[in-house]
């Protein structure tokens, strides 16, 4: 079974990636706040989601909190499956 701090990161990746397909900009705080919410929901009461983890997580993933610009849904949807399948791949290894 994945761990807590995966389930964390993966929910969150998820979010990260619904709010951006549908063109939404939401800030550093706002991530913060969404996994201290799911931290909680898994019943761990001891997370902070530090301006540390927000970075950290933010690197992790290749990801930067800038203004968004361009055309609505201009990301394909063949392009948002294939990083799915990719999220599901990297999960595999952490499937018991």
């Amino acid at each position: 079974m994945p761990t807590t701090k995966l389930m964390n990161g993966i929910n969150v990746w998820k979010g990260f990636v619904n709010a951006r397909s549908r063109n939404l900009s939401i800030s550093g705080p706002i991530w913060q706040a969404q996994a201290k919410d799911i931290e909680e929901k898994l019943g761990k009461t001891d997370f902070h989601a530090s301006n540390g983890w927000l970075e950290s997580f933010r690197k992790r993933h290749g990801l930067s909190f800038k203004a968004l610009c361009g055309e609505v849904r201009e990301v394909s949807e063949e392009t948002v499956n294939t990083w799915f399948k990719k999220i599901e791949k990297l999960i595999e290894g952490y499937k018991s």
